[in-house]
């Protein structure tokens, strides 16, 4: 496994504080983001037994989280000794209660991504399961969470008079019997940044591009003229307009970052969560083709006689 990195750092104090649970994991995920142009592990989980952990690799001061099918859980931070023990309800109680009511939801971690430039970089490490995470570039706290459950509970969009918390994506996985879900997450002060993104859509869009033969992007950054980084859920260079369209989802219309740099805007109903061969298509022959002849589609124009 590729839990324990390698070099200078990555047989540190992950390595010394959890030599007990050495022996192979039953379940490991890595969850990747992108900072600066260099791939970072901005979490790992463990899965042993009865026993989770979870933890933020960084070159100083290494922050992890650990359950134990006692009940027990602890805080430790680096090479410190580990914050009071306090009582928590066992993981294979957490598990079965979250099975058999299938919303039930337990935060196992959250840190923030201001120590970005400490976090250790992905450098291959191979886990069960990997998922890449894209981090906004926002004037704002950005933040990482990750539940017991299928998904985490909370809204898309959160505001009070005093701030914005926006969901900026939100995955879930599963492994050794347990449902996670992983949310990241931006808090502003000035509500700049209120752009839900909706992972199924850009899915299903990247899935089209496969399928269709087309040019898709998913997701699709774009900055703003405020300088925020704003994630939609796909672009497509040759549909809608001579830039092409950038989709976004129809809970929040922000369409006008978009024509202020001349894409087309559309914003999708739930519908294109899935992809759906026939409604793509038709959408996409409404939107028009405005790329090169040479590469239309064949099927770009024809009329679905089933």
């Amino acid at each position: 496994m590729g839990w324990y990195g390698g070099g200078k750092y990555g047989r540190s104090s992950w390595n010394q504080s959890m030599a007990r649970i050495r022996s192979k994991p039953d379940f490991t995920a890595g969850f990747v983001t992108w900072i600066g142009g260099k791939a970072l592990r901005a979490l790992e989980l463990r899965v042993k037994g009865d026993d989770l952990y979870a933890m933020q690799p960084r070159h100083v001061q290494t922050e992890k989280v650990s359950y134990h099918a006692s009940g027990q859980s602890h805080i430790k931070v680096g090479n410190s000794k580990p914050i009071l023990p306090f009582q928590k309800l066992p993981p294979r109680f957490l598990k079965e209660e979250a099975h058999r009511l299938r919303r039930e939801r337990y935060q196992l971690f959250t840190i923030s991504l201001e120590n970005a430039p400490t976090l250790l970089p992905y450098t291959g490490q191979e886990y069960d399961t990997k998922i890449d995470l894209h981090v906004p570039q926002v004037d704002g706290t950005v933040v990482l969470q990750l539940y017991v459950g299928s998904d985490s509970g909370q809204k898309a969009l959160f505001e009070i008079q005093d701030y914005v918390e926006t969901t900026v994506t939100e995955r879930s996985l599963a492994g050794a019997g347990y449902e996670f879900c992983i949310r990241l997450a931006v808090l502003t002060s000035n509500g700049g940044y209120r752009r839900p993104f909706d992972h199924d859509v850009s899915a299903a869009w990247q899935l089209a591009g496969a399928e269709l033969g087309i040019r898709v992007v998913a997701p699709f950054p774009l900055i703003t003229s405020g300088g925020d980084d704003l994630l939609y859920e796909a672009y497509l260079p040759d549909f809608g307009g001579q830039l092409g369209t950038i989709i976004g989802i129809a809970r929040r219309n922000d369409g006008d970052h978009r024509q202020r740099r001349g894409y087309w805007a559309s914003d999708l109903s739930d519908q294109y969560r899935r992809y759906d061969e026939n409604l793509f298509k038709e959408t996409l022959n409404d939107w028009g083709w405005f790329g090169s002849q040479s590469q239309m589609p064949t099927w770009y124009g024809a009329k679905d006689r089933s």
